[in-house]
C-alpha cells in the first residue's frame, strides 16, 4: 500500500475506500506525525486458520510480509465507538494532540464486516 494523500482527510477517505473492497479481517494503519500529517501507511490481509490457533495457543505470530511493524512498547490507545467520517477525523484526534506527544499516531483501520471500520488512534508517551 503507497500513500499518495498529503492531508489526513484526503489519506484516511483513501484507505477507508481501499478497506471497502478488501476481505473482512483486513487492516490498514497510517503513520502520523505529531500535527496529523500522514508520514506512510500499511495493510495486512485477514489472519488465517494458523494465525487464529497460534492466538489461541498464545504461540508466537509467524512473520508475515508487512509493510512496516510498529515498534513494540506502551502505547496509550483510543477505539472510537463509531467510525469516524472524513471530515471529523482530525478533531476527533484531539485526545491524541492534548496528549501532548511529539512521537508519531497510528490510526488503525480494521474491516469487521462488510458495514463497520472499527477505528483506532494509539501512541507513545515516551
Amino acid at each position: 500500500m503507497h500513500l499518495s494523500e498529503d492531508s489526513l482527510h484526503a489519506a484516511y477517505l483513501a484507505v477507508l475506500n481501499f478497506l471497502d473492497s478488501q476481505e473482512t479481517g483486513s487492516e490498514a494503519c497510517i503513520i502520523l506525525d505529531h500535527d496529523l500529517t500522514p508520514v506512510d501507511c500499511g495493510f495486512q490481509n485477514p489472519p488465517d486458520d494458523e494465525d487464529r490457533i497460534s492466538v489461541e495457543q498464545m504461540r508466537k505470530d509467524k512473520e508475515k510480509p508487512h509493510d512496516w511493524v510498529v515498534k513494540p512498547g506502551m502505547y496509550q490507545i483510543v477505539q472510537f465507538s463509531e467510525t469516524p467520517d472524513e471530515n471529523s477525523i482530525e478533531g476527533d484526534l484531539s485526545v491524541y494532540l492534548a496528549s501532548g506527544s511529539s512521537g508519531n499516531a497510528y490510526l488503525r483501520m480494521i474491516k469487521e464486516n462488510a458495514l463497520v471500520v472499527t477505528v483506532q488512534v494509539f501512541w507513545s508517551d515516551q
